[in-house]
């Protein structure tokens, strides 16, 4: 039984009229001010996309090279990576365009557009093309798509309370710390994209967006764990600070023919200074899952989410040389 309504969400999937675009770009990023764009051709690229994204490219005023990840030509400001799955319905189609943006310099992910249609709703490869860079570039909203079928899950994560601490009931606080904000240097997404929702497959269900973004929920779980330790945070120079880096924070959504899994991995690097120069490295990771034998809603995917928040913010709790780092004299 399981089996034969596997194969029915399946068909009916190819079959119902579906439009999604989703775009992400890096906070400090504006697609807009790039210069010149290498444009990296994919080796399972046999119907010359890259050809129509170099020209759309020129078109938008910008220099554009073509050809293999390597060597990238210098002075290169961007280097754009693609892929483009194709479908059979009477005639081939392109269903679903997606690409990345990346500094050729540092591999940091600048921004990520996609664009996902089935074949009731088919657009030329020109469309398809047209539609993902011109999200790419803040032109227009990425579409919440008049369309039937499952879309992108936007899910929305409560704010963070830490337990509260004996030390945060003392009389007198035990230091001053700064918390600089934590950068994004994700090399699987950015901004508010943590994931992809999928079924059996990997068959594309929408893009996982989440909010606020990523790397403001773990700043807000940092401070939050600080401030219920006893610590009090402020933006003096001269107090002990940290500074973060998160590194990944994505979900997944495997299937069986019975079930979902819910999966979030989350990577956050932390490096604390005191005030009398001592530091403290630490990398805090966090495994969290869940599964659903019905389907993975975005109220099952924020459960999972809070949970890795959660595993992050004990984890330092209990670490004692961050404490120790931090509020010494």
């Amino acid at each position: 039984m399981w089996l034969w309504c596997a194969a029915v969400l399946l068909m009916s999937l190819q079959g119902c009229a579906i439009n999604r675009e989703s775009a992400s770009v890096a906070a400090d990023t504006d697609i807009t001010k790039l210069k010149t764009i290498h444009v990296v051709r994919s080796e399972q690229d046999d119907r010359a996309v890259y050809i129509t994204i170099a020209e759309q490219l020129r078109q938008l005023g910008y220099a554009v090279s073509t050809g293999s990840a390597s060597p990238i030509p210098p002075n290169t400001d961007a280097a754009l990576s693609y892929q483009a799955q194709w479908q059979w319905d009477i005639t081939m189609y392109l269903l679903d365009l997606r690409v990345t943006l990346r500094n050729p310099s540092t591999d940091a992910l600048l921004g990520t557009a996609a664009s996902y249609h089935t074949s009731m709703t088919r657009k030329s490869t020109e469309e398809m093309v047209s539609e993902v860079l011109s999200n790419l570039r803040g032109n227009k909203a990425a579409a919440v798509a008049a369309s039937t079928g499952p879309g992108n899950a936007r899910v929305q994560i409560k704010p963070y309370v830490a337990l509260p601490s004996e030390r945060a009931r003392a009389s007198s606080p035990r230091s001053s710390v700064r918390v600089g904000p934590i950068r994004d240097v994700r090399r699987d997404s950015v901004g508010t994209l943590i994931g992809e929702r999928t079924t059996l497959g990997g068959i594309s269900l929408g893009m996982i967006e989440m909010q606020p973004p990523p790397a403001e929920a773990l700043s807000r779980v940092l401070e939050a764990e600080l401030t219920s330790s006893g610590f009090v945070i402020t933006t003096d120079e001269k107090s002990a600070n940290v500074d973060g880096r998160m590194t990944k924070f994505l979900l997944t959504t495997p299937a069986t023919a019975l079930y979902w899994d819910i999966n979030g991995v989350v990577e956050l690097e932390l490096i604390a200074q005191g005030r009398d120069g001592r530091k403290h490295e630490v990398r805090l990771v966090a495994n969290c899952t869940d599964r659903t034998f019905a389907y993975p809603s975005n109220d099952l995917i924020g459960g999972v989410v809070t949970a890795c928040l959660t595993e992050i913010g004990a984890k330092l709790r209990k670490d004692n040389a961050l404490a120790s780092v931090l509020e010494a004299p």
